[in-house]
């Protein structure tokens, strides 16, 4: 799926809940999500960040399996956030 296949299927998620008279932060959401994707340059898919989701600083070792699987994936570091510059990264944050 292209990044504007998915930006208007979340477009339809958010009418479709607007029409519902749902909550609108949650609509919020979804219009929100749909200006970040339409702001990227690079493939939605393509963008990854690699966590270990560590609740102690032990746990911070298991990064090397993120790495492993974005490797099997054949990631490049450009494809994944955690691992651009703290400049690249600001420019990144920026354009969202």
């Amino acid at each position: 799926m292209e990044n504007m296949e998915i930006a208007s299927v979340l477009r339809e998620f958010g009418d479709l809940l607007e029409i519902k008279g749902s909550n609108p932060f949650r609509i919020r959401a979804y219009r929100n999500a749909v200006r970040t994707i339409n702001d990227l340059t690079r493939p939605l898919a393509a963008m990854v960040a690699i966590s270990t989701d560590a609740h102690s600083v032990r746990d911070l070792g298991l990064m090397s399996y993120g790495v492993d699987q974005a490797q099997r994936g054949w990631l490049e570091p450009v494809d994944v956030l955690n691992a651009l510059s703290l400049e690249d990264f600001q420019l990144w944050r920026k354009r969202k």
